[in-house]
C-alpha cells in the first residue's frame, strides 16, 4: 500500500482548512476559531479552486507577480497623465477586492465616444505638451493605442476586458480580477477566459460598452433576473431586457428552465 503525504498542494478546504487569496485582518476570527475548536490552518496565496496565486518559480526562485498585469496598469496611468483636466480633480486610483478602478478628470474630446477607444481611432490628448515630452522619453511609442493595449494585456492575463465609462465629469477605467465565466458549473465553466475575452469585445463592438456590463453580471450570477441585473447596474429593468434581447437575439446567451428558477448559459462561440 502506498502511503500519501499531506502536504499544503493536496489538501483541501475542509472546516479545519481554509484558502485565502491574501490576507485580510478579518482572517484572525477563523485563527481564534481554530484555536477554540480542534485546531486549523490557513493557507494565504490559494484561490478558492485551490490554485496557488501571485507567484511563479523560475529555478528555485519565486516571482512574485502582480494581480493585474503591469503593461495594462502603465497605460492607464500614461493615458491619464496625458489626458487629464489638470483644472478638474486629482486623479483617483482605488482598489478593491475583485477590482481595480482608475478615474481621470475631463470628458471625451467630441470626437471619441467609448465605443470608439475600443476601435482604430487617432489620438487627441488634452495636454499635447506632456505627451510629446513621454513620447520623446519613450513612455509612449505609437498614438491611439493606449485602450487596445489594456484590453490585450488583460487578454494575456485571462482577465476580462476593461471596462470604460464616463463618471462625474471624468473617464473611468475599471479592471476586475476574475473571469466570471470560471465561477460557474456545466458548459459556462469550461469556456476559457480567452474565450470570455472575445465574447466580450464582441458584444462591445456590435452593441457598446453597456450591454458587455450586463454580459458579465449574467456571467457572474447566471440565475440573475433582469430586474436583478438592472438594481446591480442601477438601470431600469426595460433597459436591461433591450440588452439581453440584443445578447439573445445573436446568440451569446441562452435561458435555461423557467422563468422562476431558471438561469443563464453562456454560448461557447
Amino acid at each position: 500500500m502506498r502511503n500519501e503525504i499531506n502536504t499544503p498542494q493536496n489538501l483541501q478546504e475542509s472546516q479545519s482548512i481554509e484558502w485565502k487569496e491574501s490576507w485580510q485582518d478579518e482572517y484572525l476570527k477563523w485563527i481564534c476559531g481554530f484555536a477554540n475548536a480542534q485546531g486549523g490552518r490557513t493557507h494565504i496565496g490559494k484561490n478558492d479552486s485551490g490554485k496557488v496565486i501571485g507567484g511563479r518559480f523560475e529555478g528555485i526562485h519565486r516571482i512574485e507577480e502582480l494581480e493585474y498585469p503591469a503593461s495594462a496598469l502603465r497605460e492607464m496611468l500614461l493615458n491619464a497623465l496625458v489626458h487629464r483636466n489638470y483644472l478638474g480633480s486629482m486623479t483617483q486610483l482605488k482598489v478593491f477586492n475583485d477590482k481595480l478602478s482608475l478615474w481621470n478628470a475631463g470628458a471625451l474630446p467630441v470626437e471619441l465616444t467609448i465605443e470608439k477607444l475600443f476601435q482604430t481611432h487617432e489620438s487627441f490628448p488634452r495636454n499635447p505638451l506632456i505627451a510629446d515630452v513621454c513620447y520623446k522619453a519613450g513612455y509612449i511609442d505609437s498614438w491611439g493605442r493606449g485602450v487596445e493595449k489594456i484590453t490585450d494585456a488583460c487578454r494575456e492575463a485571462q482577465l476580462p476586458a476593461p471596462n470604460i465609462f464616463e463618471r462625474s465629469g471624468g473617464i473611468v477605467v475599471e479592471l476586475t480580477k476574475e473571469m466570471p465565466l470560471q465561477k460557474q458549473t456545466g458548459q459556462i465553466s469550461e469556456t476559457s477566459g480567452k474565450d470570455y475575452g472575445m465574447i466580450s469585445e464582441r458584444i462591445r463592438k456590435e452593441f457598446g460598452s453597456e450591454p458587455v456590463k450586463a454580459f458579465e453580471i449574467i456571467c457572474q450570477y447566471p440565475e440573475f433576473t433582469a430586474k436583478q441585473i438592472a438594481e446591480k447596474l442601477e438601470k431600469t429593468p426595460r433597459t436591461i431586457e433591450n440588452y439581453i434581447a440584443k445578447l439573445k437575439k445573436t446568440g451569446f446567451i441562452v435561458r435555461r428552465g423557467p422563468k422562476l428558477g431558471g438561469h443563464w448559459e453562456v454560448i461557447k462561440l
